[in-house]
């Protein structure tokens, strides 16, 4: 199981990354991984400031907070995330 910190996530594009170093980094820890889970907060959820980006498996999961909008969070499990709200929702 991967857990992964990201710069931002984007429904289309998946995890946006300061460099390329860390595009390098994920995407080999998320091949070698049975599961993935993104933890992104709010602010994170569809930002794509970073020129870098992290492709997605079909089949992931969003841990995120109530933040979050139902919105956000409806497009990305969409995409194929399993999303999850801390805090409940």
């Amino acid at each position: 199981m991967l857990q992964a910190i990201t710069g931002g996530t984007g429904k289309d594009r998946g995890l946006c990354e300061a460099d390329l170093d860390q595009v390098a980094l994920k995407s080999l820890m998320m091949q070698q991984s049975k599961e993935v889970i993104v933890l992104a907060d709010a602010s994170k959820l569809g930002r794509a400031e970073q020129t870098a980006w992290v492709s997605l498996s079909p089949r992931w999961t969003l841990m995120t907070d109530v933040g979050a909008s139902l919105e956000q969070c409806n497009r990305l499990a969409e995409a194929g995330a399993r999303v999850i709200v801390a805090g409940g929702r």
